[in-house]
């Protein structure tokens, strides 16, 4: 299975990754002081690539297009004005879902509030350590589990049975 997807390719990387040629540390930092210098409204959406040359140290040796920490990135672009509508938006949803789980009885949509949140909680632990949120397809998976926490904590109709749900 190994040789089928690849996983050579993954080990090769592992060996050859050392704290000496890794320089992620480094990119917090100076994403670190370009939060300090914009800490209310941050640089402006989607503009951390630019923004970043102004602040990376000579130790970094590549270019980096993102902070490789969603967390870090938004708030270098949005500051703390922007970080805290989607800190809010986030955790509510998370909530909604967690207290569907909890309150709902119909298997379903306890299946999907469980669904949600693990989905939620993976991918804000993900964003410690990529940017993963920066690519289309896993912003718009995230979106569509946000939605799904609501959906299964306020769904009220009917079934097609004529059954309600709960």
């Amino acid at each position: 299975m190994g040789a089928w997807f690849g996983i050579d390719e993954v080990v090769q990387r592992l060996e050859k990754t050392s704290a000496n040629s890794e320089s992620r540390d480094e990119v917090v930092r100076d994403t670190l002081s370009m939060i300090r210098d914009y800490p209310l409204v941050g640089t402006g959406g989607g503009t951390y690539e630019i923004s970043f040359l102004r602040y990376k140290g000579r130790d970094i040796a590549i270019y980096y297009h993102h902070a490789h920490n969603d967390y870090l990135e938004f708030l270098a672009e949005y500051g703390v004005v922007g970080m805290s509508f989607l800190v809010l938006l986030v955790t509510s949803c998370l909530v909604s879902a967690l207290y569907a789980l909890r309150k709902r009885n119909h298997t379903l949509l306890k299946g999907m509030a469980f669904a949600s949140s693990m989905g939620i909680i993976a991918i804000l632990i993900h964003s410690t350590v990529d940017f993963n949120l920066q690519i289309p397809a896993n912003a718009a998976l995230f979106v569509a589990l946000l939605a799904i926490g609501q959906i299964c904590l306020y769904l009220k109709r009917n079934s097609p049975a004529g059954k309600s749900i709960n």
